[in-house]
């Protein structure tokens, strides 16, 4: 099951209450372990991307001279 938080202005706590799932102890922790390997995952990918636009960066700058 995937959900998205969104903002939740204009919400009351009865309201949100009624359309949030309800997630026991275990599965909560099942997807907060997932979560934070997405999140490690995310950086992995945020740096590789940092790398590859310096590189090519670089190239350009090279190419241009």
């Amino acid at each position: 099951m995937s959900f998205v938080l969104k903002d939740l202005h204009g919400f009351n706590s009865e309201s949100c209450r009624s359309r949030t799932p309800v997630v026991g102890g275990e599965r909560l922790e099942e997807l907060n372990e997932e979560l934070e390997r997405l999140n490690g995952e995310a950086r992995e990918l945020e740096e590789r991307i940092a790398v590859n636009v310096a590189a090519l960066l670089e190239r350009s700058a090279v190419a241009d001279a």
